[in-house]
C-alpha cells in the first residue's frame, strides 16, 4: 500500500492506492464484514489520491514512475 484516503463522504469507506498501481476501495472498513472493489487496474506507483467533498465518484490519483501517466481522473 502506498497512498490511502478515507472519504469524506460515506462513513466505513476508505481508498488504497498500492504500488503496483492498483486502487482499490473497502466498504465498511470499520465493520464486522468489510468489502473491497478493484476501482484501477493500474501501472507505477500511487503517491497521492484524493475524493470530491460531496461525490466519491470524482477521484483524482498521481503516479510516480518512469514512463506512466502521472495523473489519472474519473468521475464514475
Amino acid at each position: 500500500m502506498s497512498s490511502v484516503k478515507v472519504s469524506p463522504n460515506t462513513p466505513g469507506r476508505v481508498f488504497f492506492g498500492l504500488e503496483n498501481g492498483d486502487v482499490v476501495r473497502v466498504d465498511n472498513a470499520n465493520g464486522s464484514n468489510p468489502s473491497a472493489t478493484l476501482l484501477r487496474n493500474g501501472s507505477g506507483y500511487v503517491s497521492a489520491m484524493d475524493v470530491e467533498p460531496g461525490n466519491d465518484n470524482h477521484i483524482l490519483i498521481s503516479y510516480s514512475n518512469y514512463g506512466v501517466t502521472s495523473v489519472w481522473e474519473t468521475g464514475n
